[in-house]
């Protein structure tokens, strides 16, 4: 572990250059959402969810148009209350989480791979980051903490520290009041701390803590509104009719594109020059993109050029579905906890995004319409032609669904009546 500060302080400078051109971009898509209900916290503390929004041409409860929980808007609230409501306040508010989600990166990536600086600046750069640090919304505040409740439970394993393991407690805690993916971290440790060793059984006392929580945070919610509120985020995909869903296999096609595009940068470390490589490229992309004209474009009407969608549509798949295969060959090569976590962390963010309520990009950062974050880290090791996955699952699995926020309505989106789709890291 480097005792120097000087990576951290960088890559702090380095993310606040990245960001500061964005202080005063105007609040979009569901930032209004976050602010409102952060506007109802000065006016009713203890009422987050006590009001209703006129959102999709009829008014509804805030709780039914935002399944997510109120940290966020708690935060905004005490910036707001203190400094104002203008957008460089908070853009600058939330540039803080940027900022501690990016040196989070870096130490969680000395522990998987040997340029950690560079793992760092791949997440800080990937797409899908760039666009939800630019927002007022949950993706990357529920990412940062997710990230540090990591590498405080891993520390924690590593030293034997109580204090360490209740750091990581509260963190996922504040994570998944933050954003519910965030409460996905307790299976996810779960299975690491026993695969590592039986013996750090114990230590899984303390991942009660976080279900005391949300339990609790779920009886106040039903006692005030009548309704149990995580619970009806995790319902919600019921609220779209199984004659409009796209089917397993396209929306599998889908989840594959928005990953491989939320996380593009990744593909610049593939050691395609190796002959081997480059053919199994080629042939992944091949096949994809006739599953993308045969079994998604051949089916809606596009105003715009066909092939176009269906070349790119395949290109992003082939990215996603080379990612999975990443980390599938990392366990092959180390067999080991370590190794078994970063899977776990890549597959389970590619499932939840693909297969929840809608195709998101957001729990790619972590949770609704995509995060997740999570933000892409693979990294060529330096003087080696093989991969290390390390930082990259990590941050992926975070939010990184961690969801990040562009939230477009695509042509799949349309066409398969799946409402707002979110483009996101």
């Amino acid at each position: 572990m480097q005792s120097s500060y000087k990576p951290q302080a960088l890559l702090a400078l380095i993310t606040a250059a990245a960001l500061a051109p964005f202080l005063n971009k105007a609040f979009y898509v569901d930032d209004p959402l976050f602010i409102w209900m952060a506007q109802q916290i000065v006016r009713h503390p203890l009422d987050p969810y006590g009001f209703d929004v006129n959102w999709s041409s009829f008014t509804q409860p805030i709780s039914a148009v935002m399944q997510n929980p109120p940290l966020c808007s708690y935060y905004i609230a005490a910036i707001a209350g203190l400094f104002g409501w203008k957008e460089p306040v908070l853009h600058l508010a939330f540039l803080v989480w940027a900022i501690i989600l990016i040196i989070g990166a870096l130490v969680l990536a000395r522990r998987f791979c040997q340029d950690a600086f560079s793992a760092a600046l791949l997440t800080l750069f990937t797409p899908i980051f760039l666009v939800s640090a630019t927002t007022v919304m949950c993706d990357v505040m529920m990412l940062a903490l997710w990230i540090w409740a990591l590498e405080f439970w891993l520390a924690g394993l590593d030293r034997g520290e109580w204090w360490r393991f209740l750091a990581s407690a509260a963190l996922i805690s504040a994570a998944a009041l933050t954003k519910y993916f965030g409460i996905a971290l307790l299976p996810l440790l779960g299975v690491y701390t026993l695969v590592r060793g039986r013996r750090f059984a114990i230590y899984l006392a303390f991942l009660l803590i976080p279900l005391a929580v949300l339990s609790n945070y779920e009886l106040i919610a039903e006692e005030r509104y009548g309704h149990a509120l995580f619970s009806a985020a995790m319902m919600a995909s019921s609220s779209i009719s199984l004659a409009t869903r796209p089917s397993h296999v396209a929306q599998l096609l889908i989840g594959l594109a928005f990953a491989g595009g939320c996380l593009i940068s990744a593909s610049f470390f593939a050691p395609v020059a190796r002959r081997g490589i480059l053919l199994a490229s080629v042939i992944v992309f091949a096949i994809f993109a006739i599953a993308f004209k045969f079994l998604i474009v051949s089916w809606v009407y596009l105003e715009g050029n066909e092939a176009a969608v269906w070349l790119e549509g395949a290109l992003f798949a082939a990215i996603g579905a080379g990612i999975l295969a990443l980390a599938v060959r990392n366990l092959v090569q180390q067999k080991n906890a370590e190794a078994l976590l970063l899977m776990l962390s890549v597959f389970g963010t590619l499932a939840f995004s693909t297969w929840s309520r809608l195709i998101m990009a957001r729990p790619i950062v972590r949770a609704r319409r995509l995060a997740s974050i999570n933000s892409a880290l693979v990294l060529k090791q330096a003087m080696s032609d093989s991969w290390d996955i390390g930082a990259f699952s990590i941050t992926w699995s975070g939010g990184v669904r961690s969801r990040s926020t562009v939230i477009t309505r695509t042509w799949f989106a349309e066409k398969f009546s799946l409402g707002r789709s979110a483009i996101q890291i």
